[in-house]
This record gives C-alpha cells, structure tokens and sequence, in this order.
C-alpha cells in the first residue's frame, strides 16, 4: 500500500505544489488515446482529471472547474486535493481511520495539497461537488 503524499501549506494557487507532486510521482499527462480510460486500468506515469474520482472514473487531459486530479503511481491510483493544515496533521499522525473533506483546488483554509491513495480508502462518498463542499473520505493510517 501506498502512503499518503502532503505538501506543504500553499500560497493563492495549487500550481506549483501539483507540480511538485507530479514530479515527485514521475507522472505525465494523460496521453490522447488514453483519454476516457479508468485510472485502474491505465499504467503507471499518467495522471489525468475527472469530476468523479473513482477507480473506475474516466481521466481526461483538460482540467476543468470542479474536477480532481489523479495519479497512477507506485502501482496505486492517487486522488489529488487540498485539506486543511488541521487535517493535514491528522493524515500525517494518525493511528487509526480518519475522515477528512478534500477539495478540487486551493478553497477557505484548504491550502495543503494532499495525494491520497486509493489503498488505502476506506470509503469515499460521490457527491455532486456543486451541492457539497468536497468529497468526504475516510483513510486508513499509513
């Protein structure tokens, strides 16, 4: 199982810590012909965006508002968002499952930019982003 990637607090904009953490997980962009491919099914090196972060939602090359980046990494597929220092604390010290709130992007004192494997997902709840404040997970401990 994979850990947990966090970043540190960002500034305005995610722009750099995604960046950051694409280097860190050796991933490029989606190629076309992969576009529309579930994250489980794609090899190793691609990240892509979605406005369903699932196992088995479609990645796609445009980032759009609302829609969430994800890894495949280290064998693991990765949602990629930003929680708050409080609970980015909480993911880095926990001892047992834990409920966090990730954003799509930099949102209120949602600064620290977060890669959460799918390993280690206990369970996510699919909301409609544009009725709720985030995607609410619930994660393991490393």
């Amino acid at each position: 199982m994979a850990n947990p990637v966090v970043l540190t607090t960002v500034a305005a904009s995610g722009t750099d810590a995604r960046e950051r953490l694409r280097a860190a997980h050796q991933v490029r962009l989606v190629e076309p012909a992969q576009e529309g491919t579930s994250v489980e099914h794609l090899p190793d090196g691609v990240y892509g965006f979605t406005y369903s972060p699932a196992l088995a939602a479609p990645l796609f090359r445009q980032f759009r508002y609302q829609s969430f980046e994800m890894h495949r990494a280290s064998g693991d597929a990765f949602i990629v968002g930003f929680v708050s220092p409080v609970d980015a604390n909480r993911l880095r010290e926990a001892t047992d499952v834990i409920d966090l709130t990730l954003q799509h992007d930099v949102s209120g004192d949602a600064t620290v930019l977060v890669g959460l494997p799918y390993s280690r997902i206990v369970q996510h709840r699919q909301y409609s982003i544009r009725n709720a404040p985030g995607l609410s997970v619930r994660i393991r401990p490393a």
